[in-house]
């Protein structure tokens, strides 16, 4: 498993997807969730391209089929609820009625079965791409593309911090429970009540530690200018592959 310390969400496959400059990476999966995005999933091929374009991505990254429905559970919980939306989705042919929402029709059907696999696959595709990239692939691959500096430096401290801070929540969360706090609805809410009051300080000890760091370090706000080495014919090969897809997309969007 690749990664350390609170990076372990990160880099935690080691599939072909992560042998790819990083660059090459980050290109290859926008590619992708541009050609789900671009296609009809409700449609017989586009939910064909969709499907397959899943499943390739999760292969080529190495990804567990535990770790893959893992992730579709989680989707599922969080963008189901759309089909809450259709009866104030009008238009198309009525198919059946839901006491007290009203009728739901076909083209509100449509809309939130798009709206949910398009949800699922752009939460894969992420996931994928989070695991293919460790901390250090995910600094030298966004200073290869065209981003401001300062963007680039947010993006990773965002990552940074959100993996610490989940560090900081399961570590919270298993010291309650082994003192029998964490048990039940009630222990539940005890957890939840008292994180945020123990991120504080310790997030806060934290940021001194790493500012004392860079500080004796002499980090003066540059990222490190590591070499980069120059793509080879696989790493072409790739965004060639990724391109097809896309145009691919393109030409089943047309039909």
């Amino acid at each position: 498993m690749r990664g350390h310390g609170a990076w372990m969400q990160w880099g935690m496959t080691d599939g072909f997807l992560s042998r790819l400059d990083p660059t090459v990476r980050m290109l290859c999966i926008l590619s992708f969730l541009s050609a789900a995005l671009i296609v009809r999933p409700i449609h017989l091929a586009g939910g064909c391209f969709v499907a397959g374009l899943s499943i390739v991505a999760a292969v080529a990254s190495g990804m567990s089929l535990r770790r893959f429905m893992q992730i579709l559970a989680v989707g599922a919980v969080v963008f189901a609820p759309a089909f809450l939306l259709t009866p104030w989705l009008t238009g198309g042919a009525p198919l059946f009625e839901i006491p007290v929402l009203g009728w739901v029709t076909s083209r509100g059907l449509d809309i939130a079965a798009t709206i949910v696999v398009r949800g699922q696959v752009a939460l894969l595709l992420g996931s994928v791409l989070a695991a293919s990239l460790d901390a250090t692939d995910l600094a030298l691959g966004l200073k290869r593309l065209p981003i401001p500096h300062i963007v680039v430096v947010m993006v990773l401290q965002v990552g940074r911090w959100v993996a610490v801070l989940l560090a900081e929540t399961r570590g919270i969360s298993q010291a309650i429970a082994l003192r029998g706090a964490g048990r039940g609805l009630s222990g539940g809410w005890l957890v939840l009540a008292n994180v945020p009051l123990v991120w504080v300080p310790r997030v806060t000890a934290r940021a001194r530690r790493v500012a004392s760091a860079m500080e004796v370090r002499g980090y003066g706000g540059e990222l490190p200018r590591a070499s980069l080495a120059r793509p080879g014919l696989v790493d072409a090969s790739s965004v060639a592959v990724a391109l097809l897809v896309l145009a691919g997309a393109i030409v089943i969007r047309m039909r």
